[in-house]
């Protein structure tokens, strides 16, 4: 249980995407990351959920007209590399 006033990791990582422009994420529903979603509705970055990780970078790579940030979870982290690195190259 927390504390009054303490604030979740989530909601740390949404309000840094949140000063850094990120209006959007793109991710991968799993309940581990349920707090950064919490903090982004919190702070009103509109959530996208996708059904494949590389769909969630390539998705937020056709947005850089302004920021957007893919989510995923660690384990799936290799393959948000592989495809950030072809979205790259496409640009």
């Amino acid at each position: 249980m927390r504390g009054a006033g303490a604030v979740s990791g989530g909601h740390l990582v949404a309000r840094a995407l949140k000063n850094e422009g990120v209006d959007t994420i793109f991710t991968l529903c799993g309940g581990h990351i349920i707090d950064i979603y919490d903090g982004c509705v919190d702070e009103g970055i509109r959530i996208i959920d996708v059904h494949h990780e590389q769909v969630a970078v390539h998705a937020a790579t056709a947005m850089r007209v302004r920021p957007a940030s893919s989510v995923a979870s660690p384990r799936r982290f290799a393959r948000k590399v592989r495809s950030s690195i072809s979205a790259g190259r496409a640009c």
